[in-house]
This record gives structure tokens, sequence and C-alpha cells, in this order.
């Protein structure tokens, strides 16, 4: 069996390890902007175990309404918290492994993007930025590990937006024209 996009199980939910079948239960976080269950598409043929973390409780609601609408045998269980503080990403791991009893799969999907000219951003958003994309999956990945380590099986995937390896032009002014000497 193949796994499918990111975050996805094989067929049926279930992933092959060595001799023993497992029903991963995946943890994802990310900063929601609407219903995006792409990573959970897997669910679609199986019963798989989803919890998603996000700070804005409407937008968290609509993404759970989305995945369950798409993958209804899955089970689906919607955490508010703010993984940018390590309290938060305490909060939201305890939740998880609450409601599904340990987390096989971690994804860390911040789904967001800060931006501008390199001397306009201020230390206090990179600060923001690095909590959240950085340390959020440091941390979740330090919570969820001793459990994989010990059922010697986990996987733990970090999603980057495009534009931390390429960032847009827009960021950038615009050149003056070379000084008569260099053309």
């Amino acid at each position: 069996m193949r796994a499918g996009t990111a975050g996805c199980a094989a067929p049926k939910g279930e992933q092959i390890h060595a001799d023993r079948i497992e029903r991963p239960r995946r943890a994802h976080h990310r900063r929601l902007q609407g219903p995006r269950p792409r990573h959970c598409q897997g669910l679609r043929r199986g019963r798989g175990k989803v919890a998603i973390v996000a700070r804005n409780a409407e937008q968290l609601a609509a993404a759970e309404a989305g995945i369950k609408a798409a993958s209804p045998d899955a089970e689906v269980v919607a955490i508010p918290a703010d993984i940018s503080t390590a309290a938060g990403c305490e909060a939201a791991f305890a939740a998880a492994e609450k409601a599904f009893g340990q987390v096989d799969i971690l994804i860390n999907n911040a789904g967001t993007s800060q931006r501008g000219p390199f001397l306009e951003v201020s230390d206090a958003l990179w600060q923001n930025d690095l909590d959240l994309k950085l340390f959020a999956a440091i941390r979740l990945g330090r919570l969820v590990w001793p459990g994989m380590q010990a059922r010697k099986w986990g996987r733990i995937i970090n999603v980057l937006n495009t534009g931390a390896k390429a960032p847009p032009a827009e960021g950038r002014r615009p050149r003056s024209p070379a000084p008569p000497a260099w053309r």
C-alpha cells in the first residue's frame, strides 16, 4: 500500500508497518482560513481519526464540517488552541491524546505567511512567525515523539508555504538604475 498526499493514510485509513496494521490518529495544526481538508483526503476511503487545531473557533468549526462532509466515517475533533505558545501546544496535544489515545501522524502546517520589505519587518513580527511556524513544530514534535518512539512508528510532516523558499518580488523595492560607471 502507498501513502497518498501528505498526511493521508493508505486506503481505508490504514498504514502497514512490519506485520501490524494501524489506524493512524492524526493531529493537524494550521491557521485556518476556511475549510481546507486536503491533508485529510485519504479519509474519504476509510475511517480515520483527525484532530485539527486552530485559534479561530468559527473557522475551525467550518473546517471540521468540511472534513466530515467529505469523509462521513471519519472521527474528527476540533481543538481551539494557540499553538504559538508552549502552553497552547501542550493543551492541543493533551486534547488530541484524550480524544484518540495517541497521535501517530503530526502535520505542522501554519497556513499563513508574513512578509514585507526586509528592513521594515519588526522583531515582533519575526518572533510571531517563528513562534507559530518553527517553535510550534518543535514543541509539538517533542510531545508526540515519545509515543511514536514507544510504538516504533509515527510520522511528523512539516508543510511550509512556497514563499519560504521563493519569496514573491513584491516584498522588494524597485531597483534604481545602475550608476553610469557600471553601464
